[in-house]
């Protein structure tokens, strides 16, 4: 049979068969093809590893950024706890206050209450005192005269009593109206620095949360990627040594007809192989046979 020249190895190899030839040579070329592809890939592989440990390091810096801001946030939370405590207890005493207020204003109203009865009884006791001169005008001139003046007496204390309780009520009035409006606006406050707490914090637990899930997915991504690399190389390592196996069984020498034999040596990616000239081998060798049903189980 002729020499077949072997893309693999660089050198023309000997053929029992053309057919056998034929397999032999589409076989090492499939085992370089797939030696090139597994090659591309891991030089891929080993590209996205980089990328993605440089997107790790971004997310570890991102996450750490996100963590200060989070203890930021946590800090701004305590002071807006503590100056809620502050409001709090600003707004108790406020209350407290206006309880003070509600109870002098109870005060008031009794001392206005017993201003009416007062008044009330002064003014029976004036009436009282009209019948009583009215029926002594005819005896005692003076004394109608002092009467009088009793009365005028007791109307112009009346007079002040009146003036006086109107301008204590005008008074307890508008006191009552800022002590309202000073409650409201602490309750605004109040309510204002609550709903900021509470939206600070949901903010800053969706993002850390959102974070903590990216770099999971990408150590995920990262050990898949490990893995593959890892059984990349381990294929390379299988065909390359199918590959110096097939080429050493079909370079063999063996003694074949005539006076001697040339010797021709060439070099493959496994290191210089020697190949005879007019090298057979046997079919029924039982090392042949083992060789081709190993490269049939890898192919």
């Amino acid at each position: 049979m002729p020499w077949i020249w072997s893309s693999v190895q660089g050198a023309y190899v000997w053929a029992r068969n053309q057919s056998q030839a034929n397999r032999e040579q589409n076989n090492r070329n499939n085992l370089h093809d797939e030696l090139q592809r597994l090659r591309q890939n891991e030089i891929g592989s080993a590209e996205r590893l980089g990328e993605l440990r440089s997107e790790l390091q971004q997310q570890s810096a991102v996450n750490q950024a996100w963590c200060e801001r989070h203890e930021a946030t946590e800090a701004a939370q305590r002071s807006l706890e503590a100056r809620l405590q502050e409001t709090q207890m600003e707004f108790l005493s406020e209350r407290a206050a206006a309880q003070e207020e509600a109870q002098r204003e109870k005060q008031v109203k009794d001392a206005e209450e017993t201003a009416r009865r007062e008044l009330a009884e002064a003014e029976r006791r004036l009436k009282h005192a009209e019948d009583r001169a009215n029926r002594d005008l005819a005896q005692e001139a003076g004394k109608k005269q002092e009467a009088r003046n009793t009365v005028s007496e007791l109307r112009e204390a009346l007079a002040d009593e009146k003036v006086k309780l109107a301008h204590a009520v005008g008074a307890c009035t508008e006191e009552k109206e800022d002590k309202r409006a000073c409650r409201d606006s602490l309750l605004v406050e109040l309510a204002t620095a609550q709903a900021k707490c509470y939206a600070a914090e949901e903010s800053a637990t969706k993002k850390l949360g959102s974070m903590e899930e990216s770099m999971a997915c990408a150590r995920e991504e990262m050990s898949e990627m490990e893995s593959e690399l890892q059984r990349s190389m381990t294929a390379e390592d299988k065909v390359l040594r199918l590959e110096l196996e097939l080429a050493t069984a079909s370079m063999g020498r063996d003694p074949g007809p005539g006076n001697g034999r040339k010797v021709r040596s060439h070099r493959c990616e496994g290191g210089p192989i020697v190949v005879a000239e007019n090298a057979r081998r046997d079919p029924r060798d039982p090392d042949w046979q083992r060789m081709l049903a190993e490269a049939t189980c890898y192919l």
